[in-house]
């Protein structure tokens, strides 16, 4: 199964997502409404009205940049990876969204399909039946681990450089 997300960026989901807020059935949108980070790297606030994003982004010492752009079919770039984890996996599925990064003020293409699944060992000696993810996150390259039963996400490695990748287990 491959799906473009429709253009109101909602995709239904059943069930609960450990670290979203979705109970029992419950329509997800992870178009972007209001986000403000601050951080000690970067800061920004960004919201939408009608079809545009409007708000500022820090650009370093102080400065601020004005947001204003066009919003259609955008979802916001820090939720691909819950949309991922909420939707409904099988041997077959595939997903691409145009995704909106407020720290770069662009747009970005990411896709992700299931390549298989994988019994994923975990610390205590426990075992985990998983569905193994290729993720494009706007050029970067990850590689997911998603538990079957609660959609949790075990395992992930983000590839940095051909040389430095990231792992981060649960």
């Amino acid at each position: 199964m491959s799906r473009e997300l429709p253009n109101n960026g909602c995709l239904r989901v059943r069930g609960k997502i450990p670290g979203a807020l979705v109970l029992k059935e419950a329509v997800v949108s992870c178009t972007l409404l209001f986000r403000r980070t601050y951080s000690q790297t970067t800061s920004d606030s960004v919201a939408a009205y009608g079809d545009s994003l409007r708000g500022w982004r820090d650009t370093g010492q102080g400065a601020r940049a004005a947001i204003s752009r066009l919003a259609l079919s955008l979802i916001e770039g820090s939720l691909f990876d819950v949309l991922i984890r909420g939707a409904p996996l099988s041997p077959s599925y595939s997903v691409r969204a145009q995704a909106y990064l407020s720290t770069q003020d662009s747009t970005a293409t990411s896709s992700a399909h299931v390549t298989g699944s994988q019994r994923i060992s975990q610390r205590g000696g426990s075992a985990t039946d998983t569905w193994r993810v290729e993720m494009d996150f706007a050029g970067l390259s990850s590689t997911l681990w998603i538990d079957k039963s609660t959609r949790a996400l075990v395992r992930q490695i983000i590839r940095l450089t051909p040389s430095i990748h990231m792992l981060m287990d649960r």
